[in-house]
C-alpha cells in the first residue's frame, strides 16, 4: 500500500492530474483509507477545475487525515467551496482549518471570504489576530495586500517596508504529503 501511495505522491508531484485520478479509480481501497490518495485525488480535480468532483474526496481526506495534516484537509475543500462561489461553506472549513492549526494560508483564505462578502472589519481582525501570533513576511505582505485592497495604501507602505526585515512562515505543506 505505501508502494501506491508514493506513485500517486509522485503523479501529483509531476503535476500528472488525470494519471493521478485514473491511477486512484484504479486503486479505489485507497480512497478509502489513505489521506494522501483522497486529498491528492481532490487536489487533481481541483486543479483540473472539476470542483464538483473534488468535494467528495476532499471531505473524505477531511474525516481521515490524521491530525497533523486535518488543517490542510479543511483549507483545501475551503479553496474548492470558494472557487464555487460557496462562500459559507468555504468560511465554514476555513474556520476549522485556522481552529486545527493556525497558519498563514488559512488565515489569508479565510480574511479574503470576509472581503468577498463585505465583512471588511472581520477580514482585518483575522490579518491582525494573525500578526499577533507571528510577524512574518508573509503574513505582513497579506495585511499589507489587504490594506491596499481597502484603501489604506499609506499603511500598506509602512508594512510591506516592515515585512522585508520579517522572517519567512516557515515551511509548507504540498498536495502530494511531502513538506519542503
Amino acid at each position: 500500500m505505501i508502494e501506491l501511495t508514493t506513485q500517486m505522491d509522485q503523479l501529483v508531484k509531476q503535476q500528472h492530474w488525470m494519471d493521478a485520478i485514473q491511477f486512484a479509480e484504479q486503486n479505489s481501497e485507497l480512497l478509502l483509507t489513505s489521506f494522501n490518495t483522497s486529498w491528492n485525488t481532490g487536489w487533481a480535480y481541483f486543479k483540473l477545475n472539476q470542483h464538483s468532483d473534488a468535494i467528495p474526496h476532499l471531505q473524505r481526506a477531511c474525516s481521515i487525515a490524521p491530525a497533523s495534516y486535518s488543517h490542510v484537509a479543511y483549507w483545501a475543500l475551503g479553496v474548492v467551496w470558494m472557487e464555487l462561489e460557496k462562500y459559507e461553506s468555504a468560511e465554514k472549513c476555513f474556520l476549522k482549518s485556522v481552529e486545527l492549526k493556525s497558519g498563514h494560508l488559512n488565515r489569508t483564505m479565510l480574511a479574503f471570504i470576509y472581503l468577498l462578502t463585505d465583512r471588511t472589519d472581520e477580514a482585518e481582525r483575522i490579518h491582525l489576530e494573525g500578526l499577533e501570533e507571528k510577524r512574518t513576511q508573509e503574513r505582513l505582505e497579506s495585511y499589507a495586500d489587504f490594506l491596499g485592497a481597502t484603501g489604506r495604501v499609506e499603511e500598506e507602505a509602512i508594512i510591506l517596508l516592515e515585512a522585508k526585515e520579517a522572517p519567512q512562515e516557515g515551511k509548507k505543506y504540498t498536495p502530494e504529503g511531502s513538506r519542503r
